[in-house]
């Protein structure tokens, strides 16, 4: 599902205005292809990516969420079950602070047993995944 079919956004059309507000930069705008916004139905990964990231400069959250993928034996982040089925310590030797763990075990085990639902589409129209993680952890 693309972002225009999800809320009328286009990209199409935010370049367009914005190469007409500022003439200055449709050098750089047409010099790079930029796509179209996806949205994703699924946002556990979102989130789990959301907590590994935090308060970690990129590079060192870019290892510890590399480290967390190979502890799944894949490329992509996990499914909530996936990570349900991983004790705290195993969570933690990739890299994860004690309560970075807790955190996404909690959100694991939230998805599964329904306490939040699977797809974006659930979301009220003004969350966030930052109002979504908060909700959760309190």
């Amino acid at each position: 599902m693309s972002a225009a079919e999800c809320n009328g956004f286009s990209m199409a059309t935010a370049l367009k205005a914005l190469k007409k507000s500022d003439p200055e930069l449709i050098p750089l705008l047409d010099a790079f292809n930029i796509p179209d916004l996806e949205v994703k139905t699924n946002y556990f990964p979102a989130l789990v990516r959301s907590i590994i990231y935090q308060q970690l400069s990129g590079k060192a959250a870019q290892t510890i969420a590399q480290r967390f993928k190979i502890l799944f034996a894949g490329t992509e982040l996990p499914g909530p079950h996936d990570v349900v089925i991983k004790d705290h310590q195993t969570l933690r030797s990739a890299g994860l602070s004690n309560s970075k763990a807790s955190y996404i075990h909690n959100i694991a085990h939230a998805f599964l047993n329904g306490t939040i639902a699977v797809s974006y589409t659930h979301l009220r129209a003004h969350e966030t995944r930052h109002d979504l993680v908060c909700r959760l952890l309190l």
